[in-house]
């Protein structure tokens, strides 16, 4: 190839890099710009779905909205707050049961009534809250490892859809969602307010209460749940509390269940 062709080739090339980079300049500022706004997106349904102008009541004005009184620290024998990472463990050492009843108490000092819904016969609605004469609804996932899925939300958004009437539809996990069940809410929902709380939104709803004085108290099972005993009958799994359909009273299942169906009391 002569000199000629070449230097022909190098001002084409130069001609074209000149014509072209203002598009591919355009091109990813245009993918930057919505790929930040999509995070900003997403870090304000992180934060807590509740109404958060309703924390800007003082804590006596909240306790008596739901008839419970405050639970506040003893001066005399101050207890080291835990640290987030400590209190998500100890929530998510909770039974399902009471991790429900645990996040009614938490609606009901937002001036919410609630009400959980009978154990295992929910129709996919957890809690039933009430305000202003108007209903709203809750599911609970109470999750370590486990992502939400796209489906569980739909599945929610299928059960409540019919009923919110100026309500709205809030789904909680200690966990986190998936990016398409994210996308869900935000693409497909027609309007209807679903609100997602992951942990980090669960966790800043919780300090928002400290922070006026209130504690809901979350039940110590400590005693039992750390203590890991094998299962007598099959010997491969371990002994988990669960409870009982009837009365939610706990007892020790076999972590194997339904493969092992062993049953044993709590005080044995």
């Amino acid at each position: 190839m002569d000199s000629y062709t070449v230097g022909t080739v190098v001002i084409f090339c130069s001609i074209t890099w000149i014509i072209a980079s203002p598009f591919v300049v355009f091109y990813y500022h245009k993918r930057y710009i919505t790929a930040y706004r999509e995070l900003e997106e997403l870090r304000r349904e992180v934060s807590p779905a509740v109404d958060i102008q309703s924390t800007q009541m003082s804590a006596s004005e909240g306790a008596q909205s739901t008839n419970k009184q405050p639970i506040t620290e003893n001066r005399s024998n101050p207890v080291t707050p835990l640290s987030d990472h400590e209190l998500l463990t100890k929530i998510r050492s909770m039974s399902p049961y009471d991790f429900e009843k645990y996040i009614a108490q938490l609606f009901e000092h937002f001036g919410y009534s609630a009400a959980t819904t009978p154990y295992k016969r929910d129709g996919g609605i957890d809690i039933v809250l009430y305000k202003n004469g108007v209903q709203s609804y809750v599911q609970c996932k109470k999750y370590i490892k486990q992502i939400v899925k796209v489906s569980e939300v739909r599945d929610f958004y299928g059960a409540v859809v019919d009923h919110l009437h100026g309500g709205e539809a809030f789904f909680v996990t200690t966990n986190i969602f998936s990016s398409d069940a994210r996308r869900f809410v935000k693409y497909s929902t027609n309007g209807n307010k679903i609100r997602l709380i992951d942990n980090t939104g669960l966790l800043t709803i919780i300090r928002a209460l400290e922070d006026k004085g209130v504690v809901v108290p979350i039940p110590d099972v400590s005693d039992i749940s750390q203590k890991i005993k094998p299962c007598p009958r099959c010997r491969g799994g371990h002994l988990v509390i669960r409870h009982s359909k009837n009365n939610h009273s706990p007892f020790y299942g076999c972590s194997n269940y339904p493969e092992c169906r062993y049953m044993q009391k709590i005080n044995s």
